[in-house]
Formats: structure tokens, sequence, C-alpha cells
């Protein structure tokens, strides 16, 4: 009888087996959570041999990492890895068969940093390998506080359990990669019907990132940097996180730390432990990290930035995870193109429209100031500024000068000055004679970096960032340019010169037009006037004979009257009343006699040496001199303004004179009541003219009156020939100047007067070429 009890408690303790053996074997199969499945196992086990702890380990990228611990095991071991061919389990797994330690030596294999996982000290230990389709995929292991605790028997009823757990196991990871191929597919498909329905670049970022959260297992945050455009600094983009960080805490420099050997390499780094990994930089660390995984985000060979993920559990990123990054950094690197694409088109479609109107502005007007300010004007659609200039060419000096300013006026007067005053010569000045050459915008990011920079170029003086572009007429080369500055260093590039190279090719043919039309202008100005020369010629030809004739029938009987009456007045047996009246015909004869003279004078033809230097200023005081009186009695004020470096002109004294005289006496009567004559010389340099310039305070000239005030016998005087401003408009023409006069009703009139310095080769009695102006 008592040699048949041990054999019974076998029996009973093999049929307990048996079923625990059956009833994991059914719980395991029943679920396809890998957790689940281990915790059930771990269950089982312990049951199965009556273990005080029980653990699994699988293999992990080349390691053997702790899975699941139950019992009596410390579950702070899960996820520490071991080296793969270290301790018993690595026995088993080199062996493929299971292991019963219960002696000391054999208890000496231990790794005990993570075997021994449940007890202070163990006495007894059983493998066993974790067999799926051929190969092993890990260890269970089970300990014992007693002596001998596992038999023979154990170690095949742990082989058995071992057997059901790896089916399960294995199930449990095919369901879940097939999950997360799902999940995978779902998130790319949404992200590439983003890409196809939406160009918001942040919404996409977003999705990729959460993608990344939601489907690699153990991830905490998930975050995209891309390099920025100065390419000095990683920046988040996107991320997502349970936690709230801020858009610094999550900015990185380039080709620094993990992410720097990214952007250097183009290829994922997965760290799988930074407290170890001397590629992790200890100043970027963030709370709750242990493992990081980053691939980059990149378009071809053009690196944007990279997308990385963090888990606060130690290796926690396989090699599924890898490429599954990958993915979504070229699905970010493909959104970004789209994006810069997108905007690219967009700014290009913008310009157009703005080229476009800017073509419609600068057309719409032919006036050379005009155009100038226009293009000033226009010019900052395209490309800010803080100050611009634009500067005309001499293409005599070489000389660049200002035309027109903008935003100096912020800079203060003397910026405002400075600008004004600015001229450069276009040949010693390496920016402009660059542009001059080429013909092409030129952009200096920053003035105190670049050692070719001469000051003067930026006359803000404050300028960091400067822009210059040229206005090209074929055949003469650049006739101006444009200097556009900002305060801002580092602001203006090579894609705003790209900018203006539409522009400036609008601007040179507004610039040409402009210069066509006033060419034009000039040329019918000049037309019209020669076509009226020619009138008034032909009416003085005219005007000439019937002078000459009626002069010389006037003449003889006019000289016999005088003669006549001088004879009578000889008489003694005159009355006084009748020698009164004698004295009043010799003086009507007299008179009339002069104006024969005078009439004979202006149609007589003028020889070159009639001419000599006149100051004018001195024929204005003579002329001041012989007035005075006249002045006095009609309460007349004069002022004489006279320019100290007026030099002498070409004329006849006594012409000259008469004009002067007739016109201030014009103004003299203009004003019966009293007020003001003010003369005025000038010395036109450019034009190489002298003006005089007659103003007076009088009633003024009737508008419909003024055309006709140059014409013979046309007077609104009581008694007036109308021959004073014919004959001085004449004597003007014949010293090859001009006369004009403009007035307002009720103010006064002013007379100009301009004469050569230089006379043309025409000869003195036929009228000259009209100067250039």
């Amino acid at each position: 009888m008592d040699a048949r009890a041990p054999a019974q408690a076998q029996l009973e303790k093999s049929a307990r087996q048996l079923a625990a053996l059956s009833q994991m074997g059914q719980a395991v199969a029943s679920s396809l959570d890998q957790a689940i499945v281990l915790d059930r196992v771990l269950e089982g086990v312990k049951l199965l041999l009556s273990a005080d702890s029980v653990a699994v380990l699988l293999v992990d990228a080349g390691h053997l990492s702790m899975a699941a611990v139950g019992g009596a095991g410390q579950t702070s071991l899960i996820g520490q890895r071991m080296p793969i061919t270290a301790g018993v389990a690595g026995r088993v797994l080199q062996t493929g068969q299971p292991i019963l330690a219960q002696a000391g030596a054999e208890l000496a294999r231990i790794f005990s940093a993570l075997e021994q996982f449940g007890l202070a000290e163990a006495h007894s230990f059983l493998a066993a390998p974790l067999h799926l389709q051929g190969q092993v995929i890990g260890v269970i292991e089970a300990l014992a506080a007693r002596p001998e605790a596992f038999g023979p028997e154990d170690v095949g009823m742990l082989e058995a359990a071992a057997n059901w757990a790896a089916i399960a196991i294995g199930n449990a990871r095919q369901h879940a990669r097939i999950q997360r191929r799902l999940r995978e597919s779902e998130a790319m498909s949404g992200i590439s019907q983003a890409l196809n329905e939406t160009h918001n670049l942040d919404q996409i970022l977003q999705m990729i990132v959460d993608a990344a959260r939601q489907i690699i297992p153990r991830v905490q945050r998930a975050v995209i940097h891309l390099l920025d455009a100065d390419a000095q600094a990683l920046r988040s983009a996107a991320y997502s996180s349970p936690d709230s960080l801020t858009r610094s805490e999550l900015a990185m420099r380039p080709g620094e730390g993990v992410a720097g050997r990214v952007m250097a390499e183009g290829v994922p780094i997965n760290v799988g432990d930074i407290l170890t990994d001397p590629r992790y930089l200890p100043s970027s660390r963030i709370p709750n990290l242990r493992s990081l995984l980053v691939a980059p985000v990149q378009s071809g060979d053009r690196r944007l930035g990279t997308i990385s993920v963090q888990s606060a559990e130690p290796h926690a990123f396989s090699v599924d995870d890898e490429q599954l990054l990958k993915t979504l950094g070229l699905q970010a690197a493909l959104a970004i193109e789209n994006a810069r694409l997108l905007a690219a088109e967009s700014a290009a479609r913008r310009e157009a429209e703005i080229l476009g109107e800017i073509g419609t502005i600068l057309s719409s007007t032919l006036v050379f100031e005009q155009v100038l300010d226009r293009l000033l004007e226009q010019i900052g659609r395209l490309v800010p500024y803080d100050a611009a200039l634009l500067l005309l060419v001499d293409a005599r000096s070489g000389r660049a000068r200002p035309a027109r300013l903008r935003g100096y006026e912020n800079f203060g007067v003397e910026a405002v000055h400075a600008a004004r005053v600015l001229l450069l010569d276009v040949a010693a000045t390496p920016r402009l004679r660059h542009m001059a050459q080429t013909g092409q915008p030129l952009a200096v990011p920053d003035v105190r970096a670049d050692p070719a920079w001469q000051p003067a170029e930026a006359s803000a003086g404050q300028a960091r960032s400067w822009l210059g572009a040229p206005i090209m007429i074929q055949a003469e080369g650049a006739v101006a340019f444009f200097s556009l500055d900002k305060l801002e260093p580092g602001f203006y590039r090579a894609e705003h010169a790209q900018k203006l190279i539409g522009f400036i090719g609008q601007a040179a043919l507004a610039i040409q037009n402009a210069r066509l039309y006033a060419d034009l202008e000039k040329s019918l100005r000049y037309e019209k006037s020669m076509r009226a020369r020619l009138v008034q010629t032909e009416k003085l030809a005219a005007m000439g004979r019937l002078v000459a004739s009626v002069a010389h029938e006037l003449n003889n009987p006019l000289q016999a009257i005088q003669n006549s009456l001088y004879l009578v007045k000889q008489e003694s047996v005159l009355s006084p009343q009748s020698r009164e009246d004698l004295q009043v015909a010799l003086t009507e004869a007299d008179r009339m006699a002069e104006l024969i003279n005078r009439l004979r004078d202006t149609y007589r033809p003028a020889t070159a040496e009639q001419f000599r230097p006149e100051s004018l200023n001195v024929l204005i005081e003579d002329v001041q001199r012989l007035i005075a009186t006249h002045l006095r009695h009609n309460k007349v004020s004069f002022e004489f303004e006279a320019d100290p470096g007026l030099p002498p002109v070409p004329g006849i004294r006594d012409q000259l004179k008469q004009v002067l005289l007739n016109l201030c006496l014009n103004a003299v009567e203009a004003m019966p009541k009293g007020g003001r004559l003010r003369l005025q010389t000038r010395y036109l340099v450019e034009a190489g003219e002298v003006q005089v310039t007659i103003r007076d305070t009088g009633a003024g000239i009737d508008p419909a009156d003024l055309p006709s005030i140059f014409e013979p016998f046309f007077t609104t005087k009581e008694g007036g020939t109308g021959l004073g401003l014919f004959i001085t408009h004449e004597i003007v023409q014949r010293h090859l100047g001009r006369l004009e006069a403009d007035s307002v009703p009720g103010q006064g009139s002013t007379f100009r007067v301009w004469l050569p310095l230089v006379r043309a080769d025409a000869s003195a009695g036929e009228p000259a070429a009209e100067p250039a102006v």
C-alpha cells in the first residue's frame, strides 16, 4: 500500500498537469492580444509547475527582451534586454532544448541581471524554448525557491505549455501585424486623399504625426522638424503628444545629435536607449524619453527635415517601425513640395497679375515726369522697401543722379538731403557698374558683410540690405537705376532680384515711350512755331512792302508840309493865336515823321555789324532812369532783381532798350491807381540763354485778347496805334529770341523775354531756328 502511494500521487499530479495544460491551451488560444496571451501563459505555467515565478523572454532585434513576468517576479524588469547568447536562456536558444538546473554549478549560468527575476535565491530553474515554424522565438522560464522543485516530467509539461504559448504568441503577432497594416493603409489612404484634396500643409503634417503616434506601439510623442529658410535650425512644424510642448522646446540645430546625423546621412536612426547611445545629445533631453527613432523628410536628394517618434520605454522601436516612419517622411516631403509648388505657382500668378496691372498703369501716361513718379510707386508692389531712389544717368558725364526718392523722410532731414545730392559715377561704383554691364538686378543681403560695398550706394545710412536694378535701353545702355534699402539685414535675396526682371523691362519701355512722346511733342511745337513764323514772315513781308510804299509816298508831301509850315512860322504878321495853331501843326507833322521813321527802321534789314554784346542789367537801369518820373506820378514802385552773373547778349542797343521801355511803359499804364513793377534777370546755363521777366500788379489782360496782343494794329487803348507790342515782338524775334506773356485778370500780367547768348549762322534780318531748350 505504501509503495503504491507515490505512484498514485504522481498519477494525480500528472492528471492535474494535463488538465491545467488543456485549460491553459484553451485560454491562450481564445485571445489575439499578445499581452493577454502572455498573462495567461504565465498564470497557466505557474499553476502547472507550482512555480514561484514565471517569465517569458522574446527575441527582439538580436537581443532577448523580458516580455512578461508573473508570480513573485518583478514587473519592473519588463522591457529589459540581455545578450542573445547570455545565461540559461541563451543556451536554450542555441540548442533549442529545455534545461533543468537544480545544482549550484548549473544555477550559476543564470544571467543574474535578468533571469533572477523572481527570487532573491533560486534553487530550481526550468527553461524551455518557444518553437514557431521551425524557429525559436523566445524562452519561457520558471523559478522555485525549494530545491528539486521540478522533475523530469515537468520538463515535458513546460515544453507542451511552450508549444501552446508559441502558437498563441505567433497568432497574436500575426493579428497585430494585420491590424497594423490595416491602420497603416487607412492612414496612408487618408494622407493621400488629403494630398489630393487640400493644400493645407499644416493639416497634412498634423495627420502624419498623428498617424505615427497611433500606429507605432509605445510611442509617447511624434514630431516633424523642418529646416528653416536660412538653413540655420530645425524647427518643429507639427507634433502629436499628450504633453503641452512649446515650439521653442522642439527646436534643434542641424548637424548636431541624432537629427543632425539623419539630415547629413539621409537614413533612419533608431536609438534604443538614449542613456547609453553617444549619438544622443544630453542637452536636448526630453522628460520621460528613453528610445528615439528618427527618419528623414526628403524629396529626392534634397532633405527638408526629419520626422521622429519618442518613447519612454527603452528599445521600443522595430525595423517595421523604421520602414513606416521612413514612408511617413516621404509623404511629408511630398506634402511640402506640393505646398511649395502651389505657393510658387500662386506667387508667379500674382506677380504676373501685378506686372499686368503695372504695365497698364505705366502705359496710361506719356508724360515723362509722371512716368518717373509711377515707376517708384509701382516697384513697391513687387518688392517692399524702407527707402528707395530712382537715379537717372547723364549720358554725357556717365553719372547717376536721383530723380525721385521715397521713404527717406522717415530717417530725418539729413537723410533726405544726402539722398537728393547723391551723385554716383557709374563706372566707379562697383554695384552700378556690374548692373550696367549685365543688365540684371542685384541683391546684397547685408551691406556690412560685403567687402565690395561702398557706403554711398545705400544713402539711407541705416540700410543693411540693398537691392538694385538697372533700366536698360538698347543702344544706350543703362539710362536709370533703382536703389532699394531695407533696415533688416538679410532681407533682400536672389529671388527678389528675379522678381524685378519683368518690371525693369516695362520700366524701360515706359521711359522710352515717354522720351519719344516728349521728342514728338517738342517737334510738333517747333513745327507749329515755324509755321507761325512763316505766316508771320509773310505778313511782315507784305507789311514791309506796304510800309515802305506808304512811307515813301507820305514822306515827300510831309516834308513839303513841314517846310511850308516852317516858312509860314517865320512871318512876323501872324497873330498869337495863329502862331500857336501853327506850332501845333508843326508838332503833329514832326510826330508823323517820327512814326514813319520808326516804321522804316523796323523793317530796314539789320547788318551783323550792328549786333554788339550788351548787358541787359545796364539797359534796365537806363530804362529805370528814363521812366522814373512816370513811375512817381503813377505811384508805381520799381523792383529789380538782377542776376550778378548775367552774361552779355548780342544785340542792337537802341532796339533792346526800346523793347524794355515799351514793356515797362505798358506795365505802368496798366496800373493807373498805382502798383508794383518787378523786373528780374536770370542766366539759363543749360539752355544758353538769358531771361528777363517783367511783372506788374495791374488789371491784367482778358484771356480772349491774350493770343492777339502781338498782332499789328491790335489795341485795347483809346487812341492807341496797336504797334507797340507788335514792334517789340519783332525786335525780339530779330534778335533770335522769344517773347511770351501770361496774365491773370485782376492780378496782373507777366512778360518774359528770352535772348540767346550766341547768334545762329542765319543772317541778321532772317529768323533763326528755334534754339534747343
